[in-house]
């Protein structure tokens, strides 16, 4: 839910740190209501990528329940801290929320629920996070595959999780698409209700060098509209009928930008349809209740799942199956696909 920005150099990013008071807020077990208090202070500091932010330039206040599968995502406890919730996330399955790379590490809990944060009213939810999977090719130098997914410890079953693009011929040039986030405005001031803005794809990525954009990223913007890289993890949006969320189709994730609101560096999103099928097997292999959407009863899901079972060797992690030695390319190409499963032999080889 927090702004960042790219000054001048890329990895040069400037993080805003909220201070609020505190309203009441408990958390019991792995499921609570919580309050989060005004807030009073605001603070600039310069931070590494594991501090990135996002804002939403020229946008509007959303309606009430306009996009309830958006989560704030950050610290569990402490909720009714708003310095704790430091990026934003989808619900995609009632126990998966879909974000950035940039984002996870460090991430314990999703708030479903808030739109007015001053609000001292709103019946907000927070669950607990018990895993953080960044995409095995993320890359914290460029960006490149910026998308990660969240598993949480109990299924969110108050709203219907948001359709993801599988089709990378979507979306069109010139297409219109929304980003949501809670980001600043562009003037040194945060909003208290939830913003949204709309920005218009843009294939050719205006003027960055060719070498900064890679086939995982894409990119959309407007003059004096923009998410600057929108609310760090959420996501942006092709609307379908604008009273019907299920009718939406989050086609990408915020990742990075080059100023703000700039015409000629539109904000740059993490890409769903180029890395579907990643997402699609961390759902399938991780949650306890995939919507049927992603067809997680195929033959490929259920062999990767009886790897996790039965073929890695976490106690050798010299070896993988057995056989093959950390420097086989065969062993590289195994990571990549099951590097959740056999966490250890992947990252000590």
């Amino acid at each position: 839910m927090f702004p960042w920005r790219k000054t001048m150099k890329r990895q040069t990013l400037l993080f805003t740190f909220f201070s609020l008071t505190c309203g009441h807020a408990s958390l019991d077990n792995d499921i609570s209501n919580t309050t989060i208090g005004p807030l009073i202070n605001v603070e600039e500091r310069e931070l590494d990528s594991e501090g990135l932010e996002g804002r939403i330039v020229g946008g509007d206040d959303t309606p009430l329940g306009r996009y309830p599968y958006q989560a704030l995502l950050g610290k569990a406890r402490g909720a009714s801290r708003l310095d704790r919730w430091w990026c934003s996330g989808t619900l995609i399955a009632p126990d998966i929320i879909l974000s950035a790379s940039h984002c996870a590490g460090r991430v314990t809990g999703a708030m479903f629920g808030a739109h007015t944060l001053s609000s001292r009213s709103e019946d907000r939810t927070v669950i607990r996070v018990k895993k953080n999977i960044k995409h095995p090719s993320y890359s914290t130098r460029s960006l490149r595959n910026d998308i990660a997914v969240f598993v949480l410890k109990k299924p969110y079953r108050d709203v219907d999780p948001v359709s993801i693009n599988v089709s990378v011929n979507q979306p069109q040039k010139n297409d219109p698409l929304s980003v949501v986030g809670w980001g600043e405005l562009g003037n040194g001031q945060f909003p208290d209700v939830q913003q949204h803005v709309e920005v218009l794809f843009d294939p050719d990525c205006g003027d960055y060098q060719d070498s900064w954009i890679t086939p995982d990223m894409m990119c959309a913007g407007a003059n004096g509209k923009d998410a600057c890289s929108g609310d760090s993890g959420g996501p942006i949006i092709d609307v379908g009928d604008p009273d019907i969320p299920l009718d939406d189709v989050q086609v990408g994730v915020v990742s990075w930008g080059d100023g703000c609101a700039d015409g000629r560096f539109p904000g740059v999103y993490s890409r769903i349809s180029h890395n579907y099928a990643w997402v699609r097997d961390q759902v399938c292999l991780n949650s306890n209740d995939p919507p049927a959407t992603f067809n997680c009863e195929s033959d490929d899901t259920a062999d990767k799942k009886e790897v996790e079972e039965s073929h890695c060797d976490d106690e050798n992690p010299q070896f993988w199956w057995g056989v093959l030695e950390c420097d086989s390319d065969q062993k590289f190409f195994v990571c990549f696909l099951y590097a959740d499963f056999c966490k250890n032999t992947c990252e000590l080889c």
